[in-house]
């Protein structure tokens, strides 16, 4: 699912963008999943499927995951 940025943010004004999140302390990638999307989009998810795990120049790692709801 995209959405598109707010005109006031600082990184990418305006770019449509992937719905994401981040991990809260001792909260694995599919708990954060879990959760952001119960928080952004007010549902549960059923199935899921990684499709890709990568690190940014060792400072972010990013989870892509297909969601069926």
């Amino acid at each position: 699912m995209l959405c598109k940025r707010a005109p006031h943010r600082c990184m990418y004004p305006n770019f449509w963008d992937a719905i994401g999140g981040h991990c809260e302390p001792s909260e694995t990638p599919v708990e954060a999943l879990r959760r952001e999307l119960r928080e952004e989009l007010g549902i549960e998810i059923l199935e899921f499927k990684l499709l890709k795990h990568f690190v940014e120049t060792g400072q972010f790692s990013y989870h892509l995951y297909l969601v069926h709801r």
